[in-house]
């Protein structure tokens, strides 16, 4: 049996079919994926014979989609980053939609070991909580210390000019500043500071627009790392570099690619 599609498999399972099993943390689904492989565990259902067909991942996103309070139906985008979360740590699978507009994972990159904000996943985050955003978001432009990646999304360079803003008494609260001309904010993150976590990024769009609330979260971002994070979510820079490489500006029908922050229980 190849061993991501178990991995993928075991994770569908334990998040979908809760009626059957206890929780389990995502480092125990990598450990049980081992010993399924090993023949020392069973698996919740019977693998499928054939591992040239795609996963169907209805399942899991609609489960996700219920956990966020939302409806998997009439979904546009046809990339979606998928991150669930238990405590700091995460699953992170990537989804995609196939020709027939069922959605599938992409087998080359899943699963994924990830972290989310140091206090787990919130959905009423507020500013310094240490907690990501829980719900559904576009994925905008990525961005980075280093050269642009090999990605379909637009890329900003960084420079030792460019600011993040998080105060929320700013014009600018949550949004990229190049430069301290028009300075009217007392707190930011000097982005190049940040040379590991930020070596390559993607912004998620929340908090980010016009629809914006001062205090509820800014400089939520998908970036390099291996641990727990103040509030972004955090995969290797190997696994970063896979994702950019992946995830496309928009789809055929104009709407970004979109992340899917949930946490258990996954009902």
């Amino acid at each position: 049996m190849n061993n991501v599609l178990t991995k993928i498999i075991l994770i569908v399972c334990v998040l979908t079919l809760r009626g059957y099993a206890e929780p389990i943390a995502p480092s125990e689904i990598l450990k049980l994926s081992g010993r399924i492989l090993e023949g020392d565990a069973m698996p919740y259902i019977k693998l499928p014979e054939n591992t040239n067909e795609a996963p169907d991942a209805e399942p899991l996103v609609a489960a996700a989609m219920r956990n966020a309070g939302l409806n998997i139906k009439n979904l546009a985008f046809s990339q979606l980053i998928l991150v669930y979360a238990s405590g700091s740590e995460a699953v992170v699978t990537a989804l995609e939609k196939d020709a027939a507009g069922a959605w599938v994972f992409c087998e080359e990159l899943n699963p994924i070991t990830g972290y989310v904000g140091r206090n787990g996943v919130s959905f009423d985050k507020t500013e310094g909580d240490g907690c990501t955003p829980g719900g559904l978001f576009a994925i905008g432009y990525a961005f980075g210390n280093n050269e642009m990646p090999e990605t379909g999304l637009d890329y900003r360079k960084v420079t030792g000019q460019s600011y993040w803003i998080d105060d929320m008494n700013s014009a600018y609260y949550n949004q990229w500043v190049e430069g301290e001309e028009n300075k009217d904010w007392h707190s930011a993150e000097r982005l190049s500071d940040s040379k590991n976590a930020y070596a390559y990024a993607a912004v998620i769009e929340y908090n980010t627009g016009q629809e914006k609330i001062a205090g509820k979260g800014s400089a939520i971002f998908l970036h390099c790392g291996t641990e727990p994070t103040s509030g972004c979510v955090a995969v290797t820079k190997r696994d970063m570099l896979m994702l950019l490489k992946w995830l496309k500006s928009a789809s055929s029908s104009g709407e970004p690619p979109h992340i899917l922050i949930v946490s258990e229980p996954i009902q």
